[in-house]
């Protein structure tokens, strides 16, 4: 893709070959970041630790399925103490992060008015 970009004479700023301030540039060598980010959202409520397993979010798919409704997280691990969410990625658990997402209701009043 870079060399395309080169051949339409719109070359980066900073890639994987040429480098710069914002490196690194691949994914897997960004990991560090990735995951104080995520400690950052979750120590500020904006995200928490899931520790559903792959079974349960099955079921959860599957009974959605069976109601034809569309499949989504029940937020279970949303209400989990922050003692608890300590205790389990302490003892190793596999988990992971989910942003928490506030739904709110929003009602519209129209006002009809006749004119003669």
């Amino acid at each position: 893709m870079q060399e395309d970009l080169e051949w339409l004479n719109i070359p980066p700023t900073e890639s994987p070959l040429k480098g710069g301030a914002y490196g690194p540039y691949t994914q897997s060598k960004r990991l560090s970041k990735y995951r104080e980010e995520a400690r950052r959202l979750v120590e500020t409520g904006a995200a928490y630790p899931c520790y559903c397993s792959e079974n349960r979010l099955d079921l959860l798919r599957k009974d959605a399925a069976r109601r034809r409704e569309k499949s989504k997280y029940d937020g279970k691990c949303g209400e989990m103490s922050p003692g608890e969410a300590r205790n389990r990625k302490d003892g190793g658990e596999a988990h992971c992060i989910r942003f928490r997402v506030i739904l709110i209701q929003v009602f519209i009043s129209l006002k009809f008015q006749y004119f003669d």
